[in-house]
């Protein structure tokens, strides 16, 4: 490996991408550069590697905190009617009181005994909900590793399903398509708590892995996720214990950019979102999942990544990977709204003349006000990063200092999608309307109202497509007439 790297090396530039992906292989690996695999998680590995007495498909790791017992019995539960039982299951017990430590022992002996002599019971008494993966994954004998929390719930075809893709396509994620649903606890008779479904399972989750997606948002819930075990033990990808939301998110990324991955087109499983019960999203503030975000995304820019042939193809076809099958649900972007202004000041659009607004309205519609600067000549909204959607129903007002609005029609302002009857698609990421305002007097505010949708249909991506092409030619012409 040493010396395929030197010759390699020796051929390419400095600040050439590969030579970039070869160090940051390096880095990974190296003790300096990943510290924590190396000191806390590598001595649990190879301990690990000399305990495991036979070969393992997959190791299931279930984090608890002792406080859904029935959830806990329900995961079990769906655990032992498996139709491939080449599984263990390591439930990591994390921070739990003695009574919560007595709970779950007394749950993992109501199991039949071919499930129970496959789960090995651990405890954790540090570290954030991140630690338990680590932990768990360090532990673990299987070749490949899933997570399966204790409120998820996974149908009987869960390990065959990954057992079958790893058999076709080994090393890479393996990545099976999930209902979501909407559930709530209920109290019981019994003083306990009830689970209830309060919503039909949907199809949020149950699209193909798109690559300029998943680095806007996760779209992939880990329950439908198996990652190579040697992806982590033996190159050091680990969960990032400096994350307490989305760290699964990150290690998913972080391992795909490496492993590749391979899509499951079958639901395996459902992804409970609860309404009314403790979870990530109701444990952290806004302010933190942003964060955190903001951290990952960071990270992602760093990272090495071995483009395939698909995620090519995302970037130079992308209305090809954009229809209502595979793009990002209506339901999810329910929350990603991210109204945002920037102001040229003569000096162009950048990130420092730019203010974050907020939505006053519930998605799909937004409604958001900015304050515009006084020097601003030009003014761009950007409803969000991600793209691949559609704006409809656009209203834009400027008040003036005389609290006099002006109406800014479509015809008045520039973006970078296409228009299609009275609605704007854009099949890339970065949506802009751009407005001059420079022939207006004393504008103070601008207000945007409209609707957001990702359900961009057949007929407009072959009208976008069509007028690319068009485009195209026309460019060529006009350079062939210029020379």
């Amino acid at each position: 490996m040493e010396n395929i790297y030197t010759d390699i090396m020796g051929e390419v530039g400095e600040f050439s991408p590969v030579r970039n992906y070869f160090n940051r292989i390096r880095e990974i690996l190296s003790k300096e550069g990943n510290s924590k695999y190396h000191e806390e998680y590598l001595p649990i590995i190879t301990r690990a590697n000399a305990e495991k007495t036979k070969k393992i498909f997959l190791s299931v790791i279930t984090r608890t905190q002792g406080k859904r017992p029935e959830a806990l019995r329900e995961t079990l539960l769906c655990l032992s009617g498996q139709t491939d039982m080449d599984f263990e299951v390591l439930i990591i017990g994390h921070k739990l009181a003695s009574e919560g430590s007595s709970l779950v022992d007394d749950i993992i002996e109501e199991q039949e005994t071919e499930l129970k002599n496959r789960i090995r019971f651990l405890e954790l008494d540090y570290g954030n909900r991140t630690t338990p993966l680590n932990y768990g994954f360090a532990n673990a004998y299987g070749d490949y590793i899933a997570i399966l929390d204790d409120d998820d719930l996974v149908f009987d075809n869960w390990v065959e399903e990954f057992h079958k893709a790893a058999g076709i396509w080994p090393g890479t994620v393996l990545h099976a398509y999930i209902f979501g649903q909407k559930w709530m606890t209920v109290e019981t008779d019994k003083s306990t708590l009830g689970l209830r479904a309060v919503a039909k399972p949907n199809t949020d989750y149950c699209k193909d892995f798109i690559l300029k997606n998943q680095l806007y948002m996760n779209v992939c819930p880990p329950v439908g996720l198996a990652f190579p075990a040697n992806t982590f033990k033996k190159l050091g990808i680990i969960f990032d214990e400096d994350l307490d939301t989305t760290e699964d998110w990150d290690f998913f990324m972080r391992t795909v950019f490496v492993s590749g991955i391979t899509d499951i087109k079958t639901a395996t499983g459902i992804y409970r979102l609860w309404t009314n019960a403790e979870s990530s999203a109701t444990l952290h503030t806004q302010k933190e999942w942003a964060q955190n975000r903001e951290v990952i995304l960071q990270k992602f820019e760093k990272c090495p990544v071995a483009l395939n042939e698909k995620w090519i193809s995302e970037c130079t076809h992308p209305g090809k990977f954009c229809n209502e099958q595979q793009s990002i649900s209506a339901d999810t972007r329910k929350n990603i709204i991210h109204p945002k202004l920037y102001y040229d000041d003569g000096k162009g659009f950048t990130e420092k003349n730019s203010i974050s607004g907020e939505n006053m309205d519930q998605y799909p519609y937004f409604s958001t006000e900015f304050q515009i600067p006084t020097d601003a000549k030009k003014l761009r909204f950007d409803v969000n990063e991600a793209g691949m959607v559609i704006l409809k129903h656009i209203s834009i007002t400027i008040t003036d200092i005389k609290g006099k609005g002006h109406i800014i029609t479509m015809n008045e302002f520039r973006h970078n999608g296409h228009r299609f009857e009275d609605t704007i698609v854009y099949l890339e990421p970065d949506p802009q309307l751009v407005i001059d305002i420079s022939s207006l007097c004393d504008p103070i505010s601008i207000a945007f109202v409209g609707e957001v949708t990702t359900n961009i249909s057949d007929n407009m991506i072959q009208y976008c497509n069509s007028r690319l092409k068009k485009s195209f030619f026309r460019k060529i012409i006009s350079s062939r007439r210029k020379g």
